[in-house]
């Protein structure tokens, strides 16, 4: 009986061992199998992608030089000294030496040049980034040493700027430009024929369409409103400007809403067009430091029918009165109107957290004079837009 139950035993184990031999082994088969077909797909899909990577560098080279051509053709001289593109695999990192820029102004009616006028770029270091994926969003880097050359009127001005950052990004729907953002930091910049000089610790510039539904960028909807913002820190302009606030502007931050979207191509058609069309800008909000002068506040700027400003903004003031001093001294007002404005904001002004006597006032620009409270203090001087543009333009 043992030696039945043994032999039993046996017969049974082999018959296991007999039956997953065979399973074992298709498992095994099975897994290979699928490893083998993934890294053959994983291996063309790279092959592709690398094939595309270079064939797109071989194309943006070509549309570089083509844009080129064609600018030339439309009266924009663009050159340069060493283009290369690097990035694989995640980017497109176009590098590009000794970029230069040369742009007469001409007349939109005969295309004629006008030889007094005229103005060149160059930049010493150019690099543009972009994603294999997504052209719409767009890097620029221009940090490093840059110059500016203009021709206005029988005198060259020769702007050098130097640089330790300047970055710009972009991002564009369609035709629109969504969001622009340009950010500086440790720049100077001077000018050769009056030998003055500008520097600006850091400055941030940043738009953005704002988005008011999801039609925004379909035919339906022309004029969408945009934001701006721009921030300023440690800026020393030249004295020579002579301005009534000090040279030094410890910061300045400004948020606007453009309301009725303001074509980029600046001029008086698109300016009245725009006004036309019920374009304001509201003033969300604005601070301003130099020295002992502070002033924050909100308000409108609009256009009236001569295109002269129109502003109406509530604003804080704390150190107005060495403000008003100043504007004495450098012509900007009259004695005796420096002395009632003085005696009138010495009388309304209150103590403000930090101490210092400050007062809060509507500021106001209407046929081009500038009141603060019920006072006018000067008058502003025309902007003749005509100078610079022709109404055709």
């Amino acid at each position: 009986m043992v030696i039945e139950l043994k032999a039993f035993s046996i017969k049974i184990r082999d018959m296991i061992f007999k039956r997953d031999y065979p399973i074992s082994s298709i498992f095994s088969n099975t897994v290979y199998r699928r490893f083998s077909i993934s890294f053959l797909v994983f291996g063309i899909i790279a092959i592709i992608y690398i094939i595309f990577w270079y064939g797109m560098v071989i194309y943006l080279k070509n549309t570089i030089e083509d844009l080129r051509d064609y600018s030339a053709e439309q009266g924009v001289l663009a050159s340069y000294g060493k283009l290369e593109i690097t990035g694989f695999p995640i980017n497109f990192h176009i590098s590009i030496n000794e970029l230069q820029l040369k742009i007469p102004y001409h007349s939109n009616k005969d295309q004629k040049y006008k030889k007094d006028k005229k103005w060149i770029w160059l930049a010493q270091r150019a690099a543009v980034e972009l994603r294999p994926w997504n052209f719409n969003n767009v890097k620029f880097d221009l940090s490093g040493s840059n110059s500016l050359s203009l021709k206005d009127n029988g005198t060259l001005y020769e702007f050098v700027s130097e640089a330790k950052l300047i970055n710009i990004d972009a991002k564009i729907q369609g035709s629109w430009l969504e969001k622009f953002k340009i950010k500086i930091e440790d720049i100077k910049i001077s000018e050769k024929l009056s030998e003055v000089e500008t520097s600006i610790k850091s400055a941030s510039f940043s738009t953005q369409v704002l988005l008011q539904d999801k039609t925004l960028f379909s035919e339906a909807t022309k004029n969408p409103s945009r934001v701006l913002q721009m921030k300023l820190k440690g800026v020393y302009l030249p004295k020579e400007l002579k301005l009534p606030f000090d040279n030094h502007l410890d910061k300045i931050f400004v948020n606007l809403k453009i309301i009725e979207d303001l074509s980029p191509v600046f001029n008086i058609r698109n300016l009245r067009t725009w006004r036309d069309a019920g374009g304001i800008i509201d003033i969300d909000s604005f601070e301003g430091v130099s020295g002992s002068l502070k002033t924050y506040g909100s308000g409108t700027l609009a256009f009236d029918q001569k295109l002269q400003p129109l502003l109406a903004m509530s604003v804080n003031f704390e150190g107005i009165i060495p403000f008003i001093d100043r504007l004495k001294a450098f012509g900007f007002i009259r004695s005796n109107t420096a002395l009632l404005a003085k005696v009138i904001l010495s009388g309304i002004s209150r103590r403000s957290a930090s101490g210092k006597r400050s007062v809060s006032l509507p500021l106001t620009i209407q046929d081009r004079k500038l009141s603060v409270g019920p006072l006018s203090l000067m008058t502003l001087p025309s902007i003749n837009w005509d100078k610079r543009f022709s109404a055709d333009d």
